[in-house]
């Protein structure tokens, strides 16, 4: 499924990859902050240069204008990219949808195939822009924060490393919950909208046979049932989303004490430098709440995309190899 997804990227390959590059500018710019921060408490302010610390800032706000520029490609034209290719499995999923029997319409309801078309394909359009963009800011920033961190203290960097098999892990068992909840959501929503389909058209039959309130009744079922589904969903990532802040707050207090232990008792270590490194600790742990977003999109755009693979994989209908040429048709019918 990875690979049938991938082959949509090809017509886009070049605002891809310049979207990878604005994402690695972006992730470089998050890393100069603190470097800047701790270059100036060492030596500016102790030595009273104002110039160079404001020659720096400047420097600084150029930096900030390149990021605006690089988040500014990253929103219009990697969001444009994720259009264009929904709207190119949109094309190809209703292309094949006119060639399939008649009979594979009598087992599937309009409404649910209408969802594909159009919410399931918004997320996996979703997923094509944003999962690579953040995936890959997640790398470039972690791998930068961890360099930087061992340059200032390896000690108190390793503690930051040994903490993150914990945090994988938690990661990947929330994220298996919050998946299924994704997909039954999905479920539940194309059937709500299979009904709604069914009822708004034959809304004038119904009123006619005085049957609204059995149309309502049903309604209620499907409403209820979504509902339940999506309380499951959001259950399961409002767990995900607090477990990760937990560990990331974890984090940030075992390095303050860690830090703080080996600021009094060994000196390996000055107040700047640790200032520095809390600095550098929020920039460490973005890669994680990155991680979290990309895990959450990876779910709901894949489980669209699985649905879209489905009836992509429906048999076609083709004449039989012995079929006889029709001919010209005439008649009454009494």
């Amino acid at each position: 499924m990875i690979r049938r997804f991938a082959r949509y990227y090809k017509p886009y390959l070049r605002p891809f990859f310049l979207d990878l590059g604005a994402a690695t500018v972006v992730s470089l710019c998050n890393l100069l902050f603190p470097l800047f921060s701790r270059y100036t408490l060492n030596r500016l302010i102790p030595d009273g240069n104002i110039r160079w610390m404001l020659l720096l800032a400047g420097g600084l706000i150029l930096v900030y204008i390149v990021k605006f520029f690089m988040n500014f490609y990253m929103g219009y034209q990697g969001h444009i990219m994720g259009a264009r290719m929904q709207a190119d499995m949109r094309r190809d999923l209703f292309r094949h949808l006119e060639r399939l029997p008649c009979s594979f319409f009598d087992s599937h309801k309009t409404g649910s195939l209408m969802s594909c078309m159009t919410g399931d394909l918004f997320d996996v359009s979703e997923l094509a822009h944003h999962g690579p963009e953040d995936l890959f800011i997640s790398i470039v920033q972690f791998t930068g924060a961890l360099i930087i961190l061992l340059t200032i203290h390896p000690l108190l960097a390793l503690v930051c490393f040994l903490c993150l098999p914990p945090l994988v892990a938690l990661t990947t068992i929330l994220r298996k919950k919050m998946g299924k909840a994704s997909r039954a959501s999905r479920r539940e929503i194309a059937e709500l909208n299979a009904g709604l389909e069914n009822s708004i058209s034959g809304i004038r039959v119904s009123m006619a046979f005085n049957a609204t309130g059995t149309e309502e009744a049903g309604f209620s079922v499907r409403n209820r049932a979504y509902l339940e589904a999506r309380r499951a969903f959001c259950h399961a990532m409002g767990v995900f989303h607090g477990g990760m802040q937990l560990g990331t707050d974890l984090l940030s207090l075992l390095v303050l004490t860690v830090g703080g232990v080996l600021v009094v008792r060994t000196g390996s270590i000055d107040l700047v430098d640790l200032v520095t490194f809390m600095l550098y600790i929020s920039v460490f742990t973005q890669p994680i709440t990155k991680l979290a977003a990309f895990m959450e999109q990876y779910e709901n755009g894949m489980a669209g995309f699985s649905r879209f693979c489905t009836l992509m994989d429906a048999k076609e209908e083709h004449d039989d190899p012995g079929a006889a040429p029709a001919e010209p048709f005439c008649g009454e019918i009494a």
